[in-house]
């Protein structure tokens, strides 16, 4: 027989005239997206093929002339490599300072444990 998912068994206690339209609900609707999937990569990174990964980090300035930094890990699992994106950052700098401190704070955030050799 089919099992009811948590949404299912849970869905009957959502009063019928919720919206979830507000900023704060949707802030935290994406915040917990985001949980699941980091989740999820760092499941993958563990279980793959090699212990090895790559970061990836890069950055571009706006018109305001801010930095957008994004944070990328490929990794190989099931003999495919994979690429996902950690994060993107705004930040006024663009130094070297600024990158390894949002490099380590991120992986430090997912929990990605990074080997020095």
């Amino acid at each position: 027989m089919y099992e009811r998912s948590k949404f299912e068994r849970g869905s009957h206690h959502i009063p019928q005239n919720a919206t979830y339209r507000s900023p704060e609900i949707q802030n935290q609707i994406i915040q917990a997206m985001v949980q699941a999937v980091r989740s999820s990569i760092v499941k993958d990174i563990n279980e793959s093929d090699v212990k090895w990964f790559t970061l990836m980090e890069d950055g571009t300035r706006d018109k305001n002339n801010r930095e957008n930094i994004a944070l990328a890990i490929r990794y190989v699992k099931d003999g495919v490599v994979n690429e996902s994106l950690l994060m993107v950052k705004t930040t006024e700098n663009l130094d070297a300072a600024t990158f390894t401190e949002l490099t380590l704070n991120t992986s430090r955030k997912i929990t990605l444990t990074l080997l020095y050799a």
